[in-house]
């Protein structure tokens, strides 16, 4: 599999997550799956899925703060993943942007947002996106 079809593998998955609830803590278990996902259990579950996610580093686990230690740092070719720990509990954000040829910019944001709207296609604000650090996979 190119890293091209495995970043649209991505994409494919994380649609299917569209709709599905938020929950604290959701999609923590070995295969990342789950009735409902927090934002790190649903950004885990594509990455495990397609073999770019496997035993956390260290002690660490694969939480807000665990994946600032995935892959890479920088942005991706077609998939980056903005991570940030804020101070605050409860204010920890991930999510996914995609660059994939064909990809409506409509789709190019994936997160689980916070309680009472679920997970989906959001957009980041500049704000937000200028306090993450960007992650990515070589070559993904």
């Amino acid at each position: 599999m190119t890293e091209l079809e495995r970043a649209k593998k991505i994409h494919a998955i994380c649609a299917q997550m569209v709709g599905m609830p938020y929950r604290t803590g959701g999609g923590h278990n070995a295969k990342f799956q789950d009735d409902a996902y927090d934002c790190s259990g649903a950004v885990c579950r594509p990455l495990k899925l397609v073999g770019r996610l496997s035993s956390p580093p260290s002690q660490t686990p694969w939480t807000t703060a665990g994946l600032m230690l995935w892959g890479r740092a920088g942005r991706g070719k077609y998939v980056t993943l903005h991570v940030d720990n804020f101070p605050e509990p409860g204010e920890e954000h991930c999510g996914f942007e995609f660059t994939i040829p064909g990809v409506p910019p409509e789709q190019s944001w994936f997160q689980a947002a916070n309680p009472g709207i679920g997970i989906g296609w959001f957009r980041l604000s500049n704000q937000e996106i200028a306090a993450m650090a960007q992650r990515h996979w070589p070559n993904l």
